[in-house]
């Protein structure tokens, strides 16, 4: 191996776009290489070393020296290119490891620059000896680094009057998850596609608007060379603990989750999932309960170290609902199993996560249900939707308008609860009623922990948008994409218009 010259300038990223494509004869010193009579194909990223091989020679004749050859058959394959990890030389043999984009793991190319092609395809590759990382003398822990306090700031008061933005600012495109939610310090931030790049705007309740383009690919390759993407699919959370944010890029392992907060991001693997439900923080952990293929799972990221944990829920657990209750005696995460029970768990948030069962009961309550934090349910069912109270009192949050003719209304999902007030307990529910034979009734209301109303959004009947004094007429495919809402009653509505994506603001309704 001593007589290997390495090349400079490597490691080198490149500006890869797309996977390689097409497929190719596999030649071994210059001849097709046949098997059962039948020629070897190779594609994908094989076929790809192959016709960068064939490159490589190719261009030997008329290059200054191999650095420059190398250099340029590299750039005019930049597009499939993630990163060369090193390359070598030894006369005219040349040894190069690289990532090609869409294939996983690293890929070795060693060839003679005198041809043919495939001289040494089906030769041992020459050793390479590792590439040594420094290590510490003596292994310590060292404390992760906390995200720098964030200054207590009153704050800002809910618009006066309606805040409407249509557009939220020009050439703006929806994003679908959850892309809008209110931070503590009274500000709305929405996640918005634009033509160049995702971004992140922050709206103010003058209807100032600050936009914040998400992490390019070259500032992910900073701490991960292989990432294909920039930050992409977000999503955005009201949590005691202050705003959190999900977004993906991918890599060549495939797709990535970051969780931030506060400045601070954590990169994981993300799982896959069928169903989800967003528990908020506890004790510096952001909680999630998951199904997957009929498996319930708790997950959590530690927010200041990036620890991420799963833990399995009881096996045979029909998920439909989650939430946590907070209180001095410690945390209950609650789950509803199927249709008529609800089991709770102690929740013990620490260097890691642990449960240990408590109770099951039996809560006697009809239709689609949804605990909320703090005790009770909300549920729907028929053309209504109540809170009701752990000791079974209830009071109606929501009834559907007569102007909704049909008689086949029923709720078309499980009620989906946000906590959007924890000094003073406040809930945003979304409302969803279907119809074989009417219009759909959506929209959301904000309600108190005494039942009352603070404020509401309904598409009506005739596909009007009604929101405090705002009434907004819908056209054909337009809705709502997004909703949010503050602990005194201030809601706002993200929507998929034909104007692009646009933003309604309302202060809490007047009793």
């Amino acid at each position: 191996m001593t007589d290997w010259t390495d090349l400079p300038d490597y490691p080198r990223t490149f500006a890869s776009q797309c996977a390689p494509w097409g497929s190719m004869v596999r030649l071994v010193n210059g001849v097709q290489d046949v098997k059962g009579g039948k020629p070897v194909i190779l594609s994908g990223g094989k076929a790809f070393l192959q016709r960068l091989e064939a490159d490589l020679i190719a261009g030997r004749p008329g290059a200054a020296d191999i650095a420059t050859l190398v250099s340029g058959v590299l750039e005019a394959n930049a597009r499939h290119i993630d990163i060369v990890e090193w390359c070598r030389v030894k006369g005219d043999e040349l040894d190069l490891s690289l990532r090609v984009y869409g294939t996983r793991g690293g890929q070795r190319l060693h060839l003679s620059l005198l041809g043919p092609v495939g001289r040494y395809a089906d030769q041992p590759l020459p050793e390479h000896a590792p590439v040594k990382k420094p290590r510490p003398a003596a292994r310590r822990v060292v404390p992760a680094t906390a995200p720098a306090a964030v200054p207590i700031v009153a704050a800002a008061a809910p618009p006066a009057t309606a805040l409407v933005l249509r557009p939220v600012v020009p050439h703006a495109r929806p994003s679908y998850g959850d892309p809008l939610a209110r931070d503590l310090d009274g500000r709305m931030h929405l996640v918005v596609r634009l033509p160049e790049h995702d971004a992140w705007a922050c709206i103010d309740p003058f209807g100032t608007v600050t936009l914040t383009p998400m992490t390019t690919r070259e500032i992910l390759r900073a701490t991960d060379v292989g990432a294909r993407t920039g930050a992409m699919n977000a999503s955005v959370y009201t949590t005691a603990a202050g705003l959190v944010r999900i977004d993906h890029y991918e890599n060549a392992s495939g797709e990535q989750e970051r969780v931030g907060h506060r400045d601070l991001w954590h990169a994981a693997r993300r799982g896959l999932w069928n169903s989800d439900w967003t528990l908020g923080v506890c004790d510096d952990w952001f909680l999630r309960a998951i199904v997957h293929e009929g498996k319930a799972t708790l997950i959590g990221v530690q927010l200041t170290t990036g620890k991420k944990t799963r833990v399995r829920l009881p096996e045979g657990l029909d998920l439909r609902g989650a939430a946590v209750d907070r209180s001095g005696a410690g945390d209950v995460l609650r789950l509803l199993h199927g249709v008529s029970e609800e089991h709770r768990m102690h929740l013990r948030a620490g260097k890691t996560l642990e449960l240990e069962p408590a109770a099951s009961l039996a809560h006697g309550l009809d239709g689609l249900i949804q605990p909320i934090p703090g005790g009770g349910w909300v549920v729907a069912a028929d053309r209504r939707l109540r809170l009701v109270r752990p000791d079974r009192t209830a009071v109606d949050l929501f009834t559907l308008p007569a102007t909704f003719i049909a008689d086949d209304y029923r709720p078309g999902n499980y009620p989906r609860v946000t906590q959007v007030g924890f000094e003073t307990p406040a809930w945003l529910v979304e409302l969803n009623f279907m119809s074989e034979s009417g219009p759909w009734c959506r929209g959301a209301l904000v309600f108190a922990a005494d039942g009352a109303v603070r404020n509401l959004a309904l598409v009506d009947a005739a596909g009007v948008l009604q929101l405090g004094a705002t009434s907004l007429p819908l056209a054909q495919g337009e809705h709502a994409c997004g909703y949010a809402a503050g602990p005194t009653g201030d809601l706002a509505v993200a929507l998929a218009l034909q104007d692009g994506l646009s933003l309604v603001w309302s202060p809490p309704r007047v009793s």
